[in-house]
């Protein structure tokens, strides 16, 4: 296990998390201009094209917008079809160098994304891996929906919590019942990728996944270790232990807050019950408001470390991030039966670390002021034996947009490594 810090785990500072509604009112408060928020006009012109336009065409437009505007190392070939339902963006890099890195290597999202958020990596990682390919998760994106049914009330629990002594008593409604469903929407996800890879003709493959693609990526890795070269959790959801796990034999006791490798770990909701219970469907309403509202906290966002001043590309990734969440998509739906409002995963990945160990290197990032519990991965960290663990600069929760380049770096030095 190796262990990368610029800075101490305990040395960030709680008060850098804001709040995306803290963020927005932040960028209100800026005597500078932001000129990638969307005004009135524009957010009215969105919110009727996404009300009465083909939402698939309009995602592939803004899409090929943003794939214009990259400039990828030559000679790399770049291509955009759909396999095993799946859409991806492949390049193939067809230099005859010896320094190329020849294991196909795939880049997986988080919810609320698709493939074409990786877009500040693929000139780097086009330039020195041999095969590159970006996924849309099934249903999202581009990609074909996928039909799936599963009991998304199965999950439902009834926690008992004493705010003063910290005693609790959990009861899943069935437990059967919540484990089956955890177990049938981790197999949508992990079918979905298992199928993609066989008709591609691929053999060992290295992944590289966000947030909730992390988690995804590891049960895939827990079930095909075989398939698997390396493994890149990039700030994923879903690490710590806890109360909730469906792993637990336990469902009584003392919570504690404090360390996530405990199975009786608890930390307050992170997610507002409304936006829990109905998530973009609150902003949908908010019609042309709506879409202001979220493209200042997008604007704020992508503009973070706009070096190159691109301000076309971040507008046309604004638009398409926009129709992404205004999409009809099971996602939603199926984040909420593998995690809670907690963000504490029903199967969480500490529970099953040890079952992937000397099986294949796995890296775990974090950025300097995310809001993913970073001690939760150092843990995973002391339990592998061929691991990494790193905390990035000037970055976030979305750390291959807010720092590429060190992302970049540190993910292309494990791979070679």
């Amino acid at each position: 296990m190796i262990q990368v810090r610029h800075f101490s785990v305990t040395e960030l500072s709680s008060s850098s998390k804001k709040t995306l509604f803290q963020k927005i009112r932040n960028s209100n408060s800026s005597n500078t201009p932001n000129p990638n928020v969307l005004n009135y006009t524009k957010s009215t012109k969105l919110y009727f094209k996404w009300m009465f336009s083909n939402t698939t065409k309009l995602l592939n437009q803004y899409e090929e917008n943003i794939m214009k505007s990259i400039e990828v190392s030559q000679p790399v070939k770049t291509d955009k079809k759909t396999v095993a339902g799946l859409h991806q963006i492949s390049f193939e890099n067809t230099s005859t160098s010896e320094g190329l890195l020849t294991t196909p290597t795939v880049l997986i999202h988080g919810h609320g994304a698709s493939g074409i958020f990786f877009h500040r990596n693929f000139k780097r990682f086009s330039g020195e891996i041999q095969k590159l390919y970006t996924l849309d998760l099934p249903s999202i994106g581009l990609s074909t929906p996928k039909p799936f049914k599963v009991d998304y009330k199965a999950t439902k629990y009834n926690l008992k919590l004493n705010k003063d002594t910290g005693v609790f008593d959990l009861k899943y409604e069935s437990k059967d019942k919540a484990i089956d469903a955890v177990k049938a929407t981790e197999d949508y996800y992990i079918s979905a990728l298992e199928e993609w890879r066989k008709e591609n003709k691929l053999g060992k493959i290295n992944l590289v996944s966000h947030s909730f693609g992390g988690l995804l990526s590891f049960n895939y890795g827990l079930k095909y270790p075989e398939n698997v070269e390396k493994l890149v959790l990039v700030s994923p959801v879903g690490m710590e232990k806890s109360i909730f796990s469906i792993n637990n034999s336990t469902t009584s006791g003392l919570v504690q807050t404090k360390n996530p490798g405990l199975s009786n770990y608890f930390r307050p909701q992170l997610i507002p019950s409304i936006i829990s219970r109905y998530g973009f469907t609150i902003t949908k309403l908010l019609g042309p408001l709506g879409i202001k509202l979220i493209s200042k906290y997008l604007a704020l966002r992508y503009n973070r470390t706009n070096s190159s001043k691109n301000f076309q590309q971040i507008d046309d990734f604004i638009h398409y991030t926009l129709l992404l969440f205004y999409q009809n998509s099971n996602s939603f739906q199926n984040l909420k039966v593998l995690s809670n409002q907690h963000l504490l995963a029903l199967n969480p990945i500490l529970d099953n670390i040890h079952k992937i160990n000397g099986k294949f290197p796995v890296m775990l990032m974090y950025g300097q002021f995310d809001w993913m519990n970073s001690n939760a991965g150092s843990i995973a960290n002391s339990l592998l034996s061929n691991s990494k663990f790193s905390i990035i600069e000037n970055a976030g929760h979305n750390i291959f947009l807010d720092n590429p380049k060190e992302f970049n770096n540190q993910v292309i030095e494990f791979l070679r490594n």
